[in-house]
């Protein structure tokens, strides 16, 4: 009997999982899933590239690109998240202070006014939290009395010209500013 080589071995389309749950492997849920399941299948199990990238719904050219990202260590798979931040440091130090201020009956803007001079300063927004947080709750509305008018940073409107108090100037002055006046459209 003549000797042939063997044939390569061939990946037939599964179906279903062998196993319960397997469908989890065939049916990628999220995108770094999707990526690892193409690479895995072109990179270890030796599937051709438009294999591998069909049966992900990737390109071709696309899975060539992911190739590249992960033989370059670029693509990174079962990352252990890092957790965010689990405490305020400046929060916590200026809690005391900002509850005996609170208890005194100063509001959130007066607090965060309070401590911008001193080395734990907060926010309006951080000195409403820590205040929440404590369960002291708003401070109803003050009487608009108590308040007083909004500041003004500017100076007031320039009152409307009297003309008859002109006649003290001198008659030179008189006829300059009556040209401006009557040059500028205003009569």
């Amino acid at each position: 009997m003549p000797r042939t080589a063997k044939s390569a071995p061939t990946r037939k389309a599964v179906l279903s999982a062998a196993r319960p749950g397997g469908d989890f492997f065939a049916r990628p849920t999220g995108p770094n899933h999707r990526r690892y399941e193409a690479l895995r299948g072109y990179l270890y199990e030796g599937a051709s590239i438009e294999v591998a990238a069909a049966r992900s719904g990737y390109s071709t050219a696309t899975l060539r690109s992911l190739v590249r990202d992960f033989r370059a260590g670029k693509t990174g798979f079962f990352l252990n998240p890092r957790p965010g931040p689990t405490r305020a440091p400046a929060k916590n130090a200026a809690r005391e202070k900002i509850i005996e201020l609170r208890r005194a009956g100063h509001s959130a803007k007066e607090i965060s006014e309070a401590l911008a001079g001193t080395p734990t300063p907060l926010n309006r927004t951080g000195v409403a939290q820590v205040i929440n947080e404590a369960g002291l709750g708003r401070l109803p509305v003050r009487p608009a009395a108590g308040s007083g008018p909004p500041f003004r940073d500017h100076p007031p409107r320039a009152g409307l010209l009297d003309v008859t108090e002109l006649g003290r100037f001198p008659s030179r002055k008189l006829a300059l500013l009556t040209s401006m006046w009557v040059g500028s459209g205003v009569v």
